[in-house]
């Protein structure tokens, strides 16, 4: 299942659990599956810098949301990052 469409622990079976990704999303659900009692495992090809939950008593998710972060798109200026063009 795809992490969009996941809502709460009992849309899965139960028994052992693999959550693969560890960007925020990832790492919440890990997190909340693993407070039910099953067994999670995050499957990761490399951690990157991990972004605190909260910020200034607010969720980071509405901080993007806020600032307009989740609108950009990956070919514009910003949502390219550092990469140059060729």
């Amino acid at each position: 299942m795809h992490g969009n469409r996941y809502r709460r622990p009992d849309q899965l079976p139960m028994g052992e659990i693999l959550v693969v990704g560890a960007g925020n999303t990832g790492v919440q659900i890990a997190e909340e599956l693993a407070g039910t009692g099953r067994r999670v495992r995050l499957s990761v090809s490399s951690m990157g810098r991990a972004l605190p939950q909260r910020v200034l008593g607010r969720d980071v998710f509405w901080w993007f949301s806020h600032l307009r972060f989740m609108d950009i798109r990956c070919d514009s200026r910003i949502g390219r990052g550092s990469e140059t063009e060729s």
